[in-house]
């Protein structure tokens, strides 16, 4: 997901990953909860009145104490060092191949073997085999996916590509 925000923004600054978050957090906890934390940011956005735009407003208003975070016997850790060795990520077949940190390659462009591209020595059986099992090509994930178009930004309720404008807000009414 970081990866995808920094290809279509640059930044990640409207994100952080909390890992391990513990369930209830008590009040003399110092550590306090995900929706805790996301009311006061969300609330800085909503006192904010210039006429930045939101995405800016997201940004600026996002509290200092807003970052990475993992949790390990209920204690907030904030060194992703630490984290990391706690949880650790093992990764996802598509990376190990070299595709793209945000995995967003569904149908990758193929390319033809080719035994320079590899660090290793295949013998003449390994080699065939390979070929055998790849008949069409390996990815290229140099190349963007087939039929792969760019994210939309975040959908609306505006009228045209993306969403449809709401109707009247319902009404209610005294039961019979």
């Amino acid at each position: 997901m970081r990866a995808r925000l920094d290809q279509a923004n640059g930044h990640h600054d409207n994100q952080i990953v909390w890992t391990g978050v513990p369930a209830v957090a008590s009040d003399n906890d110092a550590n306090e909860t995900a929706f805790v934390l996301m009311d006061r940011w969300l609330a800085r956005i909503e006192a904010d009145t210039s006429t930045d735009p939101i995405e800016t407003k997201v940004v600026r208003n996002k509290p200092a104490d807003a970052v990475d975070a993992c949790w390990i016997a209920d204690r907030k850790i904030t060194d992703m060092s630490v984290c990391r060795a706690a949880y650790p990520y093992f990764g996802l077949p598509r990376t190990a191949a070299e595709g793209p940190l945000a995995n967003n390659i569904v149908k990758c462009a193929l390319k033809p073997l080719d035994r320079g591209d590899y660090t290793v020595d295949f013998t003449n059986a390994q080699w065939d085999r390979l070929r055998t099992t790849f008949p069409e090509g390996v990815c290229d994930y140099r190349k963007p996916g087939v039929a792969q178009q760019p994210s939309l930004p975040s959908l609306t309720f505006a009228g045209g590509p993306g969403g449809q404008p709401l109707g009247a807000p319902p009404q209610s009414s005294p039961a019979p």
